[in-house]
């Protein structure tokens, strides 16, 4: 309903407040969506605690009984769109996306973004035709996985690691990268607070 629809809007535009996840999912309760509801506390609670506390475990296993029973619904629930793949949730909403390639991500991204935290994204290494240049980056990115081989040459390594996307990442993986670039790319991300 319209409600539902408003607060994932407030969530998308409001990233890292957990009070209005918690709010929504009080209110999922009271639509009978009490598995979701469920489902947004245990992975905020899981997020705001540390790796080590002993709480995860359960919290781990619940939220793991509640992906396999639902996770699929709830990704087929987001809207579709061309080149574009919903993998999964961070704090309790679709959060992470896959795109099919660099284009499809320049293309695509700000859409995704419009209707989703979009936290953490997937995509191959940019071909040699795909230029990374003026790819818009996705406000409040946390995690960016560059998979596949890498067809880059050094020279596009530096000019991809100056891209104005990597300013607000948290976590860079990235196979296929010697150390020396690995650094070139990691030196944009100095101001980075190191995750465990």
């Amino acid at each position: 309903g319209r409600m539902g629809e408003e607060f994932l809007e407030l969530i998308t535009a409001n990233v890292d407040d957990d009070a209005t996840r918690l709010v929504f999912s009080d209110w999922l309760d009271e639509q009978g969506e009490t598995e979701r509801a469920e489902f947004i506390r245990v992975q905020v609670q899981r997020a705001s605690l540390p790796p080590w506390d002993a709480a995860q475990v359960g919290l781990k296993i619940r939220e793991q009984e509640l992906l396999t029973e639902h996770g699929e619904t709830w990704l087929k629930e987001m809207p579709e769109i061309p080149g574009v793949r919903w993998e999964g949730f961070r704090r309790g909403i679709v959060a992470e996306v896959a795109f099919v390639n660099f284009e499809a991500m320049r293309a695509s991204a700000h859409a995704c973004r419009a209707i989703a935290p979009i936290e953490a994204v997937r995509v191959s290494w940019p071909r040699r035709r795909e230029s990374t240049e003026n790819a818009p980056p996705i406000a409040e990115l946390r995690e960016l996985i560059l998979t596949g081989p890498r067809p880059m040459d050094d020279g596009e390594v530096s000019r991809f690691a100056n891209s104005p996307q990597l300013a607000t990442l948290r976590v860079l993986k990235a196979s296929g990268l010697d150390a020396n670039e690995l650094g070139q790319l990691t030196a944009n991300l100095y101001h980075i607070s190191p995750t465990g």
